[in-house]
């Protein structure tokens, strides 16, 4: 909190949102290939990092000018591929590295950074790099079959034991690396025939009473799966806790997670029916 705070103290000109995020929503923005700064040591950072984590080493960044080289040098080594509205920044969760982050959060606030008008998230790892490496190590470059993970392509973590995706996440490597015991597909489902509650009672009692964990996806994960994980989300089931109360609570959430989600409209239909009984 206190780190938080000296961070905060800087903001002068930006309406820069700077929060902690978890593991599992670094792993679900890794995606969309935000800019990842890793401030451990050169030694911790070359021994294993995660993917598309750029190394600032504290030993180095001793001013914004310092800061602005080292960037520099990252664009010109990878590109300015990253997605500019949100950067990340990951420790070793330990030591003190208040003074880097503060020259960091002073770099990427102001016009020597060339994404500073588009910048409006900054991320703060929860655990940093060890709490991350223990939940998604094959998303680590020292995992041994990392070169072939970072090339699939992994469904989005929703909550505890349930991921949404496409159906190129049915991959045997997919499944096997994040527990995935039941599948639940609807990628040659007519969207007009969803079954709310069949659907959401099933994912519930995979979860609950199999103990397992669920992906549910359709051919693209855009419309038909995000349908069913939200009307799962508002309890459609007779057994299902209620997590939210609307579909645009819940909406917000999945696209919190990801920005391609289009439910269908008939989730609508069906959440006015239910309030309406």
């Amino acid at each position: 909190m206190a780190l938080k705070s000296t961070i905060s103290s800087t903001l002068v000109s930006q309406p820069i949102v700077i929060t902690a995020i978890t593991a599992e929503d670094l792993y679900n923005y890794l995606y969309w290939d935000y800019r990842i700064y890793d401030l451990r040591s050169s030694q911790d950072y070359a021994k294993c990092h995660i993917h598309t984590a750029h190394h600032i080493d504290p030993s180095t960044a001793t001013t914004v000018s310092a800061i602005a080289c080292l960037d520099a040098q990252i664009t010109a080594d990878y590109g300015r591929a990253e997605q500019a509205e949100r950067v990340i920044i990951c420790t070793d969760g330990t030591e003190d590295h208040s003074e880097t982050l503060s020259l960091l959060q002073a770099y990427l606030n102001s016009p020597v950074n060339p994404s500073s008008t588009l910048l409006r998230n900054i991320h703060f790892l929860t655990g940093g790099h060890a709490n991350f490496e223990s939940k998604f190590p094959f998303l680590c470059n020292d995992f041994i079959h990392f070169n072939e993970c970072i090339q699939l392509a992994w469904p989005s973590y929703i909550q505890p034991n349930l991921y949404l995706g496409s159906a190129l996440c049915r991959n045997q490597t997919v499944v096997s690396m994040l527990g995935i015991t039941h599948i639940m597909s609807f990628s040659d489902y007519p969207e007009k025939k969803l079954q709310f509650e069949n659907a959401t009672e099933w994912i519930s009692n995979a979860i609950e009473n199999d103990k397992g964990t669920v992906l549910v996806h359709c051919e693209q994960g855009v419309s038909r799966s995000p349908t069913i994980i939200i009307a799962y989300l508002l309890g459609y089931s007779k057994n299902d806790a209620k997590q939210f109360t609307t579909v645009n609570e819940a909406l917000q959430r999945l696209r919190f997670i990801s920005k391609l989600i289009m439910p269908s409209g008939i989730v609508y239909d069906y959440a006015n029916a239910r309030c309406s009984t």
